[in-house]
């Protein structure tokens, strides 16, 4: 399938997109964080099409998956309600319209919950497949805010030095900051490349957040910083995911200051208001490291998610 091809299904996700998905989103909290709009817009080589009543969100090559094909994301309806017939003939449809000869058709991010549902209405046209690199992480916000506790003694020694040896200031994000965001995440990202290889995942995340720092209040995000010496030095973007959870969806500092990281996930877990209860700090793609940092902090619990692969037709 050509891009011209995938460019003809629906509508690209644009800013004007979030009102259109609101209603979806909130019969449908049991979402993953791919499915969240801010992570939607920031990766939007994504399109969308509302098939028979069904929200139906379809993108070209998952991440980290070695699959360059056309998938579409777990159909939404706008009351929450599902019958697998009605589920079947929408997903049937989307793949006719997005198929690729050469890759196929998936489906990605099913959460656990809706297995039984999705099994039922893909018998015989696709197999299940496990998707454990893109499993939420999913922690307590009062575990992230005050790192009690033995297993924790790591992560609060870091903390612990971050404050005694640095005079900071932690403050909400606003609009006049994002040229001062702009260059503290040239300036993280270079010394991260200094210290890593500077991959395609690096490369592809530092032009998604270019991408959303202009207009993170319309994406509906907020955030926080911290400042060493007046300087910008870390700051942390999220989103509400459901009444009860925020969505960590862009994580930055300076990686040579010890136990910076440490503070700016410990503040901005403390600065959210008192009905946030979970934190979604999305997931690992399956990256080592990054997987062994996400469990560092010890997840109350993980958002499974499968894929199913269409059989060849």
């Amino acid at each position: 399938m050509g891009i011209d091809t995938f460019q003809t299904f629906g509508n690209p996700i644009e800013l004007a997109s979030k009102e259109v998905f609101r209603p979806y989103f909130d019969a449908n909290p049991l979402r993953s964080s791919g499915q969240g709009f801010a992570s939607l817009y920031m990766w939007s080589q994504q399109r969308y099409a509302v098939i028979d009543g069904l929200l139906c969100i379809a993108g070209q090559g998952w991440f980290g998956q070695e699959y360059g094909g056309p998938f579409l994301y777990p159909p939404l309806s706008a009351d929450g309600q599902y019958d697998p017939e009605h589920l079947r003939k929408v997903i049937l449809q989307a793949k006719e319209m997005l198929r690729d000869p050469d890759w196929g058709f998936r489906l990605f991010g099913v959460p656990g919950k809706c297995v039984p549902l999705y099994d039922e209405a893909l018998a015989g046209y696709a197999e299940r497949k496990e998707n454990r690199d893109n499993w939420d992480y999913i922690y307590r916000r009062s575990d992230l805010e005050t790192l009690s506790g033995r297993k924790y003694t790591k992560k609060r020694n870091h903390l612990n030095h971050f404050y005694a040896t640095h005079r900071y200031l932690y403050e909400s994000i606003r609009p006049e900051h994002v040229p001062e965001l702009m260059e503290g995440l040239e300036r993280f990202s270079s010394r991260r490349a200094a210290r890593d290889a500077f991959d395609e995942l690096i490369q592809e995340e530092i032009l998604a957040v270019k991408k959303i720092l202009p207009v993170y209040e319309q994406i509906g995000m907020f955030g926080g910083l911290i400042r060493i010496d007046g300087v910008v030095k870390a700051f942390a973007l999220g989103s509400r995911h459901t009444a009860d959870t925020v969505e960590v969806t862009v994580e930055k500092a300076d990686p040579t200051i010890r136990g910076l990281y440490q503070a700016i996930n410990r503040e901005f877990a403390a600065s959210l208001p008192a009905e946030i209860l979970y934190i979604n700090r999305e997931e690992d793609m399956g990256v080592e490291g990054l997987r062994q940092a996400k469990k560092s902090y010890y997840p109350c619990c993980m958002l499974e998610v499968s894929s199913y692969e269409f059989l060849q037709t």
